[in-house]
């Protein structure tokens, strides 16, 4: 359940685009990893991994982008349902400069006004980023 270097690999081929597999059930279970680990040890000290053209590369969570970062957030937001979206606490978890509907904002969830997340599944949250 706890792990030192979390794997990202379909956060990862999710914000690259390129047509890879993503499994949502995968998908999500990396992005609550990454919110365990970044209320554990921070941020900056939370360690991922990925395959990248067949090695894997390792870096400190704050490296990644930020959207990489508001995409795991809204994740979780999706899962958990939270209604916090606008008080800015997963945004300081996640070291994102500004709110995620702003860095998130061409994909399709964003601008028809459903990030209020009556109704939306992780899938539909995938199709619409890939959409975008």
């Amino acid at each position: 359940m706890y792990e030192r270097s979390i794997s990202i690999n379909n956060l990862m081929n999710l914000t690259s685009k390129e047509n890879k597999k993503i499994d949502e059930f995968e998908l999500v279970a990396e992005a609550e990893r990454l919110y365990r680990s970044i209320k554990i040890v921070g941020l900056d000290k939370t360690q991922v991994c990925y395959e990248n053209q067949k090695e894997i590369k390792t870096m400190y969570a704050n490296e990644l982008s930020h959207r990489t970062r508001a995409i795991a957030a809204f994740i979780m937001i999706i899962i958990y349902r939270w209604d916090d979206t606008n008080s800015g606490r997963l945004e300081a978890h996640y070291g994102l400069p500004t709110r995620i509907n702003y860095l998130l904002g061409d994909v399709k969830v964003f601008r028809n006004n459903h990030a209020g997340l009556e109704c939306i599944s992780v899938k539909d949250f995938i199709d619409a980023y890939l959409d975008a």
